[in-house]
C-alpha cells in the first residue's frame, strides 16, 4: 500500500460500472486539488473532467475488458474547485481489473505527464524540418547554378533545327554535371555537344561550367573534333574534379549533311533518318576524360536532309533495374514511335521539337535516378530562301507585311518571342517610312532579309522618300527608332543614297526545356494575329485589346475608346496583356489618353504584366507608371 500511495504519477482505482473511486494515491489527489472524491461516483467526485468525455474511456475499457490508451490528451481540471482550470497534456491508461470468476469487477486508471516526450518529439521534428529547409536551399543552390551554366538558348541557323531538354534527376542534390550546346562556326558548321561530369551538387555543377566554357571556345576557334578533344582531355588533367567526364562531340556542316563526330566514354548518337528505322552511329568511344585513354579518332557520316540526330546522357538509358543495351534498345523504340507519330503528337512545333519531348516523356516514365540531358538536331529539307516584299507605303499593308513575314520566320524555326520583336522592328520601320518618306502618299516601301550562317536575322527597309531629322525634343513622337534598338541587336540608319535605309539584326534563339517533367507545347506563331478590341466590363470599365496595336489598328482603338468613355467622360482601364505589338502610334495615343484623363481627373490605368510585350514599351517610353502595381492583376 505504500508503494501505490508513493507512485509519482496519479493512479485511480475504480469499482463497478459507475465507477466508484475505490482508492486514489497521492499524486491523483493532488491532480483533482486534495478534493474528497474516495467512495464517490467518477461522475460526482470530479464533474470538471466528467465534462470532457473522461468517462468513455472508463467505459470502453470496462465493458470491453481490453486496455485502452489515449496518449496526449488535453484536460481541464479545477484544482481549486471554482477558480480558474488548469490545462494539462496527459497520457490515460486504463486496464480493466477481474474478479475471482474472471468478470470485470472495475478498471485502474494511470495518468502519466508526457511534457518531456512531446518537447524532445517537438525539438527533433523542429531539427528535422530545418535539415529539410537547409537541404531544400542547397538543392535550390545547386539547381540555379546549373541553370545559369547551361545555355539559355539554341542558335537558331540555316539548315538545321535543334531542341533541347533537360531533367533534374529526384534524389541527392539533384543538378549536378551535365550539359549540352550548341555551337556556330565559321562557314556555317555547327558543333554540337553533350556530356556528363561524375557526381552531382555545386562541385560537379562548377567544373561543368569551366568545361563547357572550354569546349566552346575551341569550337569558335574553329577546332576539329579531334583537336577539341585532344585538347579538352589535357585540360581535364589539370582538374581532377574533371576525372572520367565523359562527353560526345560533333560538328555537323548542313550544307553537305557531313557529320564528324566521336564519343569519349559515351554512348553514340541515334540517327532517326528520314526514311527507315532508328539505329546508332557506329561507335567512336574512347575513355572518358583525363583517363589513360587517349581520345578516340573522329568518324565521318553523311545525312540526308530530314535525318535527325538525339545527343543524350547516360540517365536517360540508365536504370537500376535493367541493363543498358535493354536502355538503349527502348530509347530506340521511343524514338521510332515518336518520329512516326507525326503531326498526330500532342506537342507542337517543329519534328524535332515534338520527337524530344516525346522521348523525354517515354524515357522518364519510371523513376530516374540521373540529370537527363537531350539534344536533338534536324537537317531541314526546306530551302531556307531570303525574304523579299515591296510594298505600297499605306497604313493597310502593314498586315500584309506581317503575315507574310510570319511565314518565313516560321521556316527559319524563331521562336515566339524573337517574332514578336521582329514584328514590332518591321512595323516601325515601315510605319516611319509610311508617316515621313512620302508626305504626299503614292511610295514604296521595300523589305529584305536573310539569316545568316551565326544566326542572325538581317532586315534591311528600303525607300525612295525624303529623310526627315528627328526634332531635339520630340516629346510624345519619334521614339520609332529608340524602340527599333530595344528590340533589336543593331540598329543602323544609312541617308547617303536617294532614300533611307534602316539595317536591322537580331540574333534567332530557340529556348531548351529546363527541369520539366511533363509536355510542354513548343513554340508556335500566328501568321495573322488580328487585332480585337473588346469590353470586358462596364462598371469599372475596362477594355482588353488582342494582337497587334500599331499604326493600321490604332485608330480603330482610339474610336472605341471615344465611344465607350463617352469621349472622356468615364475612366477606363486598358488590358494590354495579349497584346504582341505596341507600336509608336499606340504609344502616341496612350501618352494623349494619358494627359487628357489627368486633367478630366479621371486617371488611365493599364494592365501590362512584368514581362509582357507592352510592358517592354511602356517602360522604354516612360508610361510604366501608368502600368504601377498590375503585375498582380488578374483580367476578368
Amino acid at each position: 500500500m505504500a508503494s501505490f500511495e508513493q507512485q509519482p504519477d496519479p493512479v485511480f482505482v475504480f469499482t463497478g460500472p459507475e465507477h466508484v473511486v475505490a482508492a486514489a494515491n497521492a499524486a491523483a489527489r493532488r491532480m483533482v486539488g486534495d478534493r474528497s472524491i474516495v467512495g464517490r461516483k467518477y461522475r460526482e467526485a470530479v464533474p470538471d473532467v466528467e465534462s470532457q468525455r473522461m468517462t468513455e474511456l472508463l467505459d470502453r475499457a470496462f465493458h470491453t475488458t481490453q486496455p485502452v490508451i489515449v496518449r496526449e490528451r488535453q484536460v481541464l481540471i479545477d484544482q481549486d474547485v471554482g477558480g480558474s482550470p488548469v490545462e494539462y497534456v496527459r497520457t490515460f491508461t486504463v486496464t480493466p481489473n477481474f474478479g475471482t470468476d474472471a468478470t470485470v469487477v472495475g478498471v485502474t486508471a494511470h495518468i502519466t505527464d508526457p511534457t518531456r516526450e512531446v518537447a524532445e518529439r517537438r525539438t527533433e521534428q523542429s531539427r528535422t524540418r530545418e535539415a529539410e529547409h537547409h537541404y531544400e536551399q542547397a538543392r535550390d543552390v545547386v539547381v540555379a547554378l546549373q541553370r545559369s551554366l547551361l545555355p539559355d538558348a539554341l542558335p537558331v541557323l540555316p539548315g538545321t533545327q535543334l531542341a533541347a531538354r533537360y531533367l533534374v534527376a529526384g534524389s541527392e542534390l539533384a543538378a549536378g554535371g551535365d550539359w549540352f550546346d550548341a555551337i556556330p562556326q565559321l562557314e556555317g558548321r555547327v558543333g554540337l555537344i553533350v556530356g556528363d561530369v561524375v557526381g552531382h551538387g555545386a562541385r560537379a555543377s562548377a567544373t561543368m561550367g569551366q568545361l563547357r566554357a572550354v569546349l566552346t571556345g575551341y569550337l569558335i576557334e574553329g577546332a576539329t573534333v579531334a583537336e577539341a578533344l585532344a585538347r579538352l582531355d589535357r585540360f581535364v588533367a589539370r582538374r581532377p574534379a574533371a576525372t572520367a567526364t565523359t562527353v560526345c562531340l560533333a560538328v555537323l556542316e548542313p550544307r553537305s549533311g557531313e557529320l564528324s563526330y566521336a564519343c569519349c566514354g559515351h554512348p553514340p548518337p541515334l540517327l532517326l533518318p528520314a526514311r527507315g528505322k532508328a539505329h546508332y552511329l557506329p561507335e567512336s568511344s574512347g575513355g572518358p576524360l583525363g583517363t589513360a585513354s587517349p581520345p578516340p579518332p573522329a568518324q565521318t557520316v553523311r545525312l540526308a536532309p530530314g535525318d535527325m540526330l538525339l545527343f543524350y546522357t547516360d540517365g536517360l538509358i540508365e536504370r537500376r533495374d535493367r541493363s543498358v543495351d535493354a536502355g538503349l534498345a527502348q530509347l530506340r523504340q521511343s524514338a521510332d514511335e515518336a518520329l512516326a507519330a507525326g503531326d498526330t503528337s500532342t506537342v507542337g512545333g517543329a519534328t524535332v521539337d515534338r520527337v524530344c519531348e516525346s522521348v523525354i516523356e517515354a524515357m522518364t516514365r519510371e523513376d530516374y535516378t540521373d540529370d537527363v540531358s537531350l539534344l536533338g538536331c534536324q537537317l531541314t529539307t526546306t530551302a531556307l530562301e531570303p525574304f523579299h516584299s515591296t510594298l505600297p507605303a499605306e497604313a493597310r499593308a502593314l498586315a500584309t507585311l506581317r503575315r507574310e513575314t510570319a511565314v518565313w520566320l516560321d521556316t527559319l524555326g524563331a521562336s515566339v518571342d524573337d517574332v514578336e520583336c521582329l514584328h514590332l522592328a518591321l512595323g516601325e520601320a515601315v510605319a516611319n517610312c509610311i508617316e515621313h518618306a512620302y508626305p504626299a502618299g503614292r511610295g514604296k516601301v521595300t523589305v529584305d532579309g536573310y539569316l545568316d550562317d551565326a544566326g542572325r536575322v538581317c532586315l534591311t527597309v528600303t525607300d525612295t522618300g525624303t529623310w526627315r531629322p528627328p526634332p531635339a525634343d520630340p516629346g510624345v513622337r519619334g521614339r520609332g527608332l529608340v524602340m527599333l534598338r530595344q528590340f533589336m541587336d543593331s540598329v543602323e540608319v544609312d541617308i547617303s543614297g536617294p532614300g533611307t535605309v534602316v539595317l536591322m539584326e537580331r540574333t534567332l534563339r530557340r529556348f531548351p526545356v529546363l527541369a520539366v517533367s511533363s509536355p510542354t507545347s513548343s513554340d508556335s506563331t500566328d501568321p495573322e494575329q488580328p487585332c480585337s478590341i473588346e469590353t470586358t466590363s462596364s462598371d469599372p470599365l475596362q477594355i482588353r485589346v488582342t494582337g497587334a496595336l500599331d499604326v493600321a489598328t490604332t485608330p480603330t482603338l482610339r474610336r472605341h475608346l471615344d465611344h465607350a468613355t463617352r469621349g472622356g467622360a468615364v475612366p477606363v482601364t486598358l488590358d494590354l496583356t495579349a497584346v504582341d505589338q505596341l507600336g509608336s502610334a499606340a504609344v502616341l495615343l496612350l501618352h494623349e489618353l494619358a494627359e487628357q484623363t489627368t486633367v478630366d481627373h479621371h486617371p488611365l490605368r493599364i494592365i501590362a504584366p512584368p514581362g509582357a510585350t507592352a510592358r517592354q514599351v511602356l517602360n522604354l517610353t516612360g508610361l510604366d507608371h501608368l502600368a504601377a502595381g498590375t503585375g498582380r492583376h488578374r483580367a476578368t
